[in-house]
């Protein structure tokens, strides 16, 4: 049988292929931190979403076309 050997990583580092990259990924916290990760990722998300609604317009379509089924005489 034919197995990879993994070697075994330092706690806090992670390696992730994505096609043909390879991410290493080294993990560091704060041991004094007041907020979960949870919390600070709930929070950073909501941030990005206030950031991005405010780039959206939602302006009415020009077009000299009824809009099908329209009840118009």
């Amino acid at each position: 049988m034919d197995s990879k050997r993994v070697k075994a990583q330092p706690k806090g580092f992670m390696r992730k292929r994505i096609g043909s990259t390879v991410y290493d990924v080294n993990l560091c916290f704060s041991h004094e931190a007041k907020e979960l990760l949870q919390d600070k990722l709930l929070r950073l998300a909501i941030n990005d979403l206030n950031m991005n609604l405010t780039d959206v317009r939602m302006d009415i379509p020009q077009t000299n076309r009824l809009p099908e089924r329209s009840i118009c005489s």
